[in-house]
């Protein structure tokens, strides 16, 4: 496995090998806070393509926050893993105090990238790459790009 010196190298190797998307009109790639934007960036640059943040937040396991058990994203949606909230035995109370803080938090970020009402990238029509996500942040990203075709 290759290991790359950072993630903007990791970015445009993996552009190379997207060349099918060079210059398309509805291509988007989305990029996840923090780790995704620096590949998605060398992604859209290298393909001229439009690049977008996708704010979704990990709902990490008490003591270990790096495991994911699920992910929050805009108008409301929370994704959980119940395989490892039961393996873990993680109750409700807890769920829900990692939820609050993490929408806080989601909150600050919405605001502070322009996008404080909430609203995603529209992504009607669009060829969308999403990078770094994780299992749960993939299915948010998901259920809000239904939701936003829709519109």
């Amino acid at each position: 496995m290759k290991v790359f010196s950072d993630r903007f190298e990791a970015g445009r190797v993996l552009a190379s090998k997207l060349g099918a998307y060079r210059e398309r009109p509805n291509a988007l790639v989305l990029a996840l806070p923090r780790g995704g934007v620096p590949v998605a960036y060398e992604i859209a640059k290298e393909l001229h393509v439009d690049m977008d943040v996708f704010l979704v937040r990990k709902l990490g396991v008490p003591g270990n926050e790096e495991l994911a058990m699920g992910a929050i994203a805009s108008g409301g949606i929370r994704i959980l893993s119940e395989d490892i909230i039961g393996a873990l035995r993680i109750s409700e109370v807890a769920i829900d105090a990692i939820t609050s803080r993490e929408r806080r938090k989601w909150k600050a970020a919405s605001s502070f990238t322009g996008k404080g009402d909430g609203l995603q990238p529209c992504l009607a029509g669009v060829s969308s790459l999403s990078m770094m996500a994780s299992r749960q942040e993939l299915l948010c990203g998901l259920r809000c790009k239904r939701c936003a075709s829709t519109m």
